[in-house]
């Protein structure tokens, strides 16, 4: 233990101190021979500093020579538990730090310590964490979510693979309309030219019969842009590098066919859109998606 002490002891002295570890022993040893006045004079330090170390060898021998620690070993605190539920009170009632300083008679540091004790450094803590609820439909065409989504046209490779924003396809571009089946998550997505309302009617009576081919009546419709829209939208228009338009398009049969029958999806307990459906809804997928 004392030499480890040591140790610290001599990487915190200074390399030209006076009073090291062991030059203080060597301190006490010359007192002890040549008296106070004469040690103090030949280690370089005043009596007053001699005694003190004297004095502390007296108390707890050589173990008492060693540094201290400058910091004191009990501190007064300017906040006792009072002022403490005081300031927490004021801050759950959403007051700024700012405001609470000068109320209870503190400086912002310290009542900024508190808070960060507290957890209540920000004001999000004092709002209630919210339950996210997934509602779902029970069966299969209980609910059918519609939206549109405009998807440039694609002459070249675009700046969202090169980064270079100043070479951008110029032109109009299409609507991709999509049908998201709320318990299934089974999809059917047409690319139209635009989202006006016969375009519109036309692509809700092209989903409900492709419903119908895999035995599922469509029975309410709800237009909006949720995430499972998102994700196939992400995943097919987003999700390669497009050399053009008719490309992107053209893989649209084969990326529905993947994302109703095989794609596992995390809500489903990882499984695919056609397991939800009934019948032998694999099959029919397929061929539906080689016939267009």
């Amino acid at each position: 233990m004392l030499q480890n002490s040591q140790e610290v002891n001599r990487m915190n002295s200074h390399k030209n101190a006076r009073t090291t570890f062991e030059r203080r022993k060597l301190l006490i040893e010359r007192i002890s021979t040549m008296g106070l006045k004469s040690a103090a004079q030949s280690a370089g330090i005043s009596e007053r500093t001699a005694r003190k170390w004297f004095k502390r060898f007296e108390d707890l021998g050589t173990q008492n020579l060693l540094d201290r620690s400058s910091r004191p070993v009990k501190t007064r605190t300017s906040v006792n538990a009072h002022l403490a539920e005081r300031i927490e009170r004021l801050r759950r009632h959403r007051m700024p730090m700012r405001r609470i300083a000068p109320v209870v008679g503190r400086s912002v540091a310290t009542v900024s310590r508190l808070l960060a004790r507290l957890e209540l450094s920000s004001l999000k803590a004092l709002e209630p964490v919210q339950t996210v609820l997934r509602y779902e439909w029970s069966a299969p065409g209980e609910l059918l979510h519609m939206d549109t989504k405009n998807l440039g046209r694609i002459e070249q490779v675009g700046h969202r693979i090169h980064g270079d924003k100043s070479s951008r396809s110029r032109g109009a571009g299409w609507e991709a309309h999509v049908a998201i089946d709320d318990h299934s998550c089974a999809g059917f997505v047409q690319m139209l030219d635009d989202e006006r309302k016969d375009s519109a009617v036309a692509f809700l009576q092209a989903a409900v019969a492709h419903y119908a081919t895999l035995g599922v009546k469509i029975k309410r419709q709800l237009t909006d842009n949720g995430p499972a829209i998102q994700t196939c939208l992400r995943e097919w228009a987003y999700g390669r590098a497009w050399s053009h338009s008719t490309e992107r398009t053209a893989w649209l049969p084969a990326f529905l066919s993947y994302y109703n029958a095989r794609r596992p999806h995390s809500a489903l307990g990882h499984k695919p859109p056609a397991s939800r459906l009934g019948g032998n809804n694999l099959l029919q997928l397929n061929r539906y998606w080689q016939r267009i």
